[in-house]
């Protein structure tokens, strides 16, 4: 035993430094300061821990012998090393107590303090347990396994505190303590309710600057983006160097479309308000959605960028940027970053992601800053790939019909090929009410073939099938005086 003993004390002196994390918790315990001898032995204890541990056992063994038959002084000297972090001897001092009297409700919540000294929050929640056993309302005890079990087990937790709140309902730090836990299962829109009830409490110099965190946290895992603007700007003032906020009042003014009140609140970005590490690509994220939404494609594309140089992992990062190259005519560009992320995505590639690379080359192939050759490469890719698509999904019409937009190379001529796609389209899409715009197109061209190629039998059947979607239409309508006209 002695040299376990030696061996912890050694530990304690280099690892339980700082401050307990139930230091401000209600002990459940009254210690008094240590005096006289019993002092000067304690201080001989800390001195020799390290220098000579053999000598520092000796002097707590004698400590021991004279208040081993005494709880309260036991619970004075445990006190004394549980405040120095030095865990052998509070945890000596807490099991002579438990032999004594394991009745002796002090004498848990202390064993209770030094169990979380060294972190074993089980350890701590049994003895807790223990006083709930002989004082089943002991307000105490329960805040104390609220404490110890939200991180272990949150049900329990979560129990403890709604008996306090049935029987202390205007205790305010108990819904704090319940939206914490929540936050930290994720269930947001309990965590929401909690903080309302504890901020709508609490003294405003009795904040709990990680309690706001939580709650604007909340506030927009649960999309409530306007409470959540208010409540940023209510929190901002409590901690100037506390990024959370503004963070939070940008991404509410983006999510709620008031793009002049984010041209102010982006600044905590476009200024460097904060330590280059602070920030996360959600930030960059959202610059660049601002940007865009102000049709600003250059600046949106460089905060992409960013959001990627902090989160290179991230698959949909490129997925946008690459959207933003295509929609700021940069295909070949989009085509790079588009390849990246669906490299990232592996065997999680969906159709839609490859739907999505066709139109990619599709837009390559029409634009006009590219040579002849290179706009036929990416042609022949977007085809080729559209009509995979289509051959594995035979309900699709999608794939047929951007085959069909992008074999049109000459708009003033009727192609066999052209017709046969839109054809398709039509057999595919059905007559839902959803296909309406297909349909539209599909019939407007193949009106123009048929009247063109004079098959005014299958012209006069698209056209009646133009006018059973969309009887105002206007090329319908020519077409169906001209079939008139025409004896069809």
């Amino acid at each position: 035993m002695k040299s376990k003993f030696l061996k912890g004390l050694a530990l304690a002196a280099m690892l339980f430094v700082g401050v307990s994390a139930s230091a401000q918790m209600d002990k459940g315990y009254t210690a008094n300061p240590l005096s006289g001898e019993m002092a000067t032995q304690a201080q001989q204890v800390l001195d020799l821990q390290l220098s000579d541990p053999d000598k520092a056992f000796t002097v707590f063994q004698k400590m021991m012998r004279s208040v081993k038959n005494n709880n309260q002084k036991l619970i004075d000297v445990g006190d004394f090393f549980l405040n120095e972090k030095i865990y052998p001897c509070a945890n000596m001092c807490a099991k002579q107590i438990y032999q004594n009297d394991p009745k002796f409700v002090p004498g848990l919540f202390f064993a209770g303090q030094v169990a979380m000294l060294r972190k074993d929050y089980g350890g701590a929640g049994q003895k807790y347990d223990e006083v709930l056993a002989y004082e089943p309302n002991n307000i105490t005890a329960m805040r104390a396994n609220a404490f110890v079990y939200k991180n272990v087990n949150p049900a329990v937790a979560i129990e403890m505190l709604n008996k306090i709140k049935a029987l202390e309902p205007n205790d305010v730090e108990v819904d704090k303590q319940l939206g914490d836990i929540n936050y930290n299962l994720d269930k947001f829109k309990d965590a929401v309710a909690s903080y309302k009830a504890y901020f709508a409490a609490v003294k405003p110099e009795n904040i709990d600057v990680r309690a706001a965190e939580n709650y604007c946290l909340s506030l927009y895992s649960t999309a409530e983006f306007f409470d959540l603007k208010e409540k940023a700007v209510q929190f901002a003032p409590l901690d100037p160097n506390d990024i959370i906020f503004p963070r939070m009042q940008f991404f509410a003014d983006v999510n709620n479309y008031e793009l002049d009140k984010a041209k102010e609140s982006i600044k905590y970005i476009t200024e460097k308000r904060f330590a280059d590490s602070l920030y996360i690509s959600l930030d960059y994220e959202y610059a660049a959605n601002y940007a865009s939404e102000n049709s600003d494609l250059p600046t949106a594309i460089t905060n992409y960028k960013k959001a990627i140089e902090k989160d290179s992992a991230k698959a949909t990062s490129y997925k946008e940027l690459a959207m933003l190259y295509r929609r700021n005519h940069q295909p070949e560009e989009a085509l790079g970053i588009f390849q990246k992320y669906l490299s990232i995505l592996g065997d999680k590639a969906q159709m839609t992601d490859s739907f999505r690379l066709g139109e990619i080359y599709a837009a390559a192939s029409q634009e006009n800053s590219l040579s002849p050759e290179k706009k036929a490469e990416y042609f022949k890719a977007g085809d080729e790939l559209f009509q995979t698509i289509a051959e594995r999904t035979p309900d699709n019409y999608q794939a047929v019909l951007m085959r069909a937009r992008i074999n049109i190379t000459d708009s003033s001529k009727p192609q066999d090929k052209v017709r046969e796609l839109y054809e398709e389209v039509l057999q595919r899409a059905g007559k839902s009410e959803d296909v309406k715009s297909a349909r539209t197109e599909a019939d407007r061209y193949l009106i123009f073939y048929y009247i063109n190629k004079d098959m005014l039998q299958d012209a006069r059947r698209v056209t009646n099938d133009l006018l059973s979607v969309d009887p105002e239409n206007a090329v319908a309508k020519n077409a169906e005086a001209y079939l008139k006209q025409q004896g069809v």
